[in-house]
């Protein structure tokens, strides 16, 4: 028997009629939060797990080539501005850690697959830190530089509705929150 779908599986309130366009930081950072808070996470594949967002983190390989697996945020930090960073962890033998040590720009994506679907994308540094759990001992601290987005379902559309212009979001000069690009 297929999961049973959440409630963060239904559709928002935006509508494309609320193009981004015309909304403010702070409701652009409401709408790819959300965007992101629909994406359900089921740990054993039957049972959903609150919280638990999974994306792609993506990295260089040693030929220039993104490497790109399926991974949990173990926590979004929204200090000292939103989306500042995201954490995750692995074991200190992955391939992760060795690309991350090569090369530390890295991404993440979020799918948000309902309706007509869309996406978060998350351009940033990676840092390798120690971790507190045994199995696994490093903490990749992933410090967000550009935030990307193009959703139906939130309204994260700067076009007329074709989802083809993404909303551009770059830290600012004083590295204290965003600013706009489109």
């Amino acid at each position: 028997m297929p999961p049973r779908q959440s409630p963060s599986r239904q559709s928002s309130s935006h509508s494309t009629a609320t193009l981004a366009s015309s909304a403010s930081i702070a409701e652009l950072l409401a709408r790819i939060r959300s965007s992101i808070a629909s994406i359900d996470y089921y740990s054993n594949g039957r049972d959903l797990t609150v919280g638990m967002h999974p994306c792609s983190l993506v990295t260089f390989d040693s030929d220039g080539y993104p490497s790109a697996r399926t991974i949990v945020p173990l926590e979004i930090r929204d200090q000292p501005y939103e989306f500042a960073s995201f954490r995750f962890y692995t074991r200190s033998d992955s391939r992760k850690v060795a690309e991350i040590l090569r090369d530390k720009r890295v991404a993440i994506v979020f799918q948000d697959q309902r309706g007509k679907q869309g996406w978060v994308f998350v351009k940033g540094d990676a840092r390798l830190e120690r971790g507190t759990n045994a199995s696994y001992p490093v903490d990749i601290i992933v410090e967000s530089r550009k935030l990307e987005a193009v959703s139906y379902n939130e309204g994260l559309l700067t076009d007329a509705g074709t989802g083809q212009t993404p909303v551009v979001l770059v830290l600012d000069d004083d590295g204290k929150g965003w600013r706009r690009l489109s």
